[in-house]
C-alpha cells in the first residue's frame, strides 16, 4: 500500500509540473511581443523556466521485524537421590573345628573273644565266671521270702492258686513282678509284694522264672 500511495504521489507531482510548463509555454510569446516593442533592434531573449526537479518523498522504511528467540523451557533438573551407603557387613566368627572326642576302645564279649588281654576284659571274664540264673539260685532266694508269701494267706479269705512271674537283674535284684492268675486280687497283690522283696545271686544277665504258690 506504501508503494501505490508512493506512485500516486509522483505521478501527482508529474502532471503539476507539466501543466505549469505548458501554462508558461502559451504566455512566453506575449511577453516576448511586448518586450520587443521599445526596442525592435535588441531582442529580448527569454530564458525557459527552471526545470523544477521533484524529489520523489523517501520510502518509509518497513519496521524491521525483530525475531524474538524463544528461549528454551528451562529442565528442572530433579535432585539426585543421595544413595545411603550399605551398613557393612559383619564377618562371621571363624568356626572353630571341634574335633570329635577319640572314640573308646571297643570293650565287649565279642572284642574279648578275640583279644581277651585287654585290660577292660575283666569285667567281662568276671561276668563269663557267674553262674546263669537255674533253679537252685531260684529256690534259694524264694526260700528266704516264702513266709511272708504264705503270710498273705492269712489276711485273705480266698483259696487258690497265685502265679507270679518274676523278673530278676544280673545284680541279684527283683526288677519287677507281675500277677498271671490270682483268685482274689488283695492276695495277689500281698503275694507280689513279697515276692518283690527276694534277692537272688549275680548271674551273667539275670532272667525271669514263674512261680505258684498254693493257698
Amino acid at each position: 500500500m506504501q508503494t501505490d500511495r508512493y506512485t500516486k504521489a509522483v505521478l501527482t507531482i508529474i502532471a503539476v509540473v507539466l501543466i505549469v510548463r505548458l501554462v508558461r509555454e502559451d504566455d512566453a510569446p506575449a511577453q516576448v511581443a511586448v518586450a520587443r516593442q521599445p526596442d525592435a533592434a535588441a531582442p529580448v531573449v527569454v530564458q525557459p523556466p527552471p526545470v523544477i526537479v521533484v524529489q520523489p518523498p523517501p520510502v518509509a522504511a518497513e519496521p524491521t521485524k525483530v525475531q524474538v528467540a524463544e528461549a528454551p523451557p528451562t529442565k528442572i533438573r530433579k535432585p539426585a537421590k543421595q544413595r545411603t551407603a550399605a551398613p557393612p557387613v559383619a564377618s562371621p566368627p571363624p568356626v572353630k573345628s571341634i574335633k570329635p572326642p577319640p572314640a573308646a576302645e571297643s570293650c565287649d564279649a565279642v572284642t574279648c573273644e578275640i583279644n581277651p588281654e585287654g585290660a577292660c576284659c575283666d569285667k567281662h571274664r568276671k561276668v563269663a565266671a557267674l553262674p546263669l540264673l537255674d533253679k537252685k539260685l531260684i529256690s534259694d532266694g524264694m526260700s528266704a521270702v516264702r513266709a511272708r508269701v504264705m503270710a498273705c494267706g492269712a489276711k485273705s479269705a480266698a483259696k487258690g492258686v497265685v502265679t507270679i512271674k518274676v523278673y530278676v537283674a544280673s545284680a541279684g535284684s527283683v526288677t519287677k513282678v507281675n500277677v498271671e492268675s490270682s483268685p482274689d486280687a488283695a492276695l495277689g497283690a500281698c503275694v507280689a509284694a513279697a515276692a518283690q522283696t527276694a534277692s537272688f545271686a549275680d548271674t551273667q544277665k539275670g532272667g525271669s522264672f514263674r512261680i505258684p504258690f498254693t493257698f
